[in-house]
């Protein structure tokens, strides 16, 4: 059974259907996938951003992901533990932060 965290921070152009973002699981062991699954309203490709508490970014990737529902994984071995953050921005520059349990 896997926890979903409450997003911290979003930006949303409202001009712009809404994309919605959850990852799983959370908590996360450190070396597990970390998945992202992303419900969009047109193929675009997505930031993913991990930051620590203080808004570093400590790892980044871009994902081009198809209309409708996808799923992207990130590799959680080089973060430390802890609570990190996982802001995905979407190709217009909206984007949500959801808070990520690292053990």
């Amino acid at each position: 059974e896997h926890s979903y965290y409450e997003i911290v921070s979003s930006q949303i152009d409202k001009a712009e259907k809404a994309n919605e973002y959850k990852i799983y699981p959370n908590p996360i062991r450190r070396g597990e996938d970390l998945n992202i699954l992303c419900k969009v309203s047109e193929e675009q490709t997505i930031t993913i951003q991990v930051l620590n508490q203080l808004g570093v970014i400590l790892k980044e990737q871009k994902n081009r992901v198809k209309l409708g529902t996808d799923v992207m994984t990130l590799k959680t071995e080089e973060l430390g533990q802890g609570v990190n953050l996982i802001r995905v921005i979407d190709s217009q520059g909206n984007f949500k932060t959801i808070k990520l349990l690292l053990k």
